[in-house]
């Protein structure tokens, strides 16, 4: 049920064409891997196709400065390959933006005492600000029923 609600979200979201610029993507990330030379090559992303400029992501700042010396070249070969009239963008990122290794894991929550969940119901005692003193009582009854 939740898989066909979150399916359903995304098609709302996504742009109509979403799945030609995801093609277009890749047609131009296999071109300019063909094209370039190997270490170019393998540190170039295609990131976007918009109306009005190609996005490219470079791992590496002299790689992008060589693609942005010949920028006018591969636009030219670009056009005449793929038809593609968009002005090609060389942007630098760091790798581990552009392909991560393994997303970061979230930390279990420590275990909390009973000294501390104690000590929450005692300090919601002296506070007069009453819906702030009741969600500081319900947070000590959840941490001393979760032992």
């Amino acid at each position: 049920m939740g898989n066909k609600r979150f399916s359903s979200w995304c098609k709302s979201v996504l742009p109509a064409n979403y799945h030609q610029i995801k093609g277009q993507t890749n047609k131009l990330q296999q071109f300019l891997v063909e094209q370039l030379p190997d270490p170019a090559s393998q540190r170039i992303h295609v990131l976007n196709i918009s109306a009005h400029e190609i996005i490219v992501a470079v791992d590496d700042a002299q790689t992008a400065n060589y693609l942005r010396l010949y920028q006018r070249e591969l636009q030219q070969q670009v056009f005449e390959a793929l038809n593609y009239k968009q002005t090609l963008k060389f942007k630098t990122m760091p790798e581990s933006v552009l392909q991560p290794s393994q997303l970061p894991q979230a930390r279990k929550p420590s275990k909390v005492s009973s000294d501390t969940a104690d000590g929450i119901t005692r300090n919601a005692q002296w506070i007069e600000d009453e819906p702030l003193k009741q969600a500081l009582e319900s947070l000590a009854a959840s941490l001393k029923s979760k032992r």
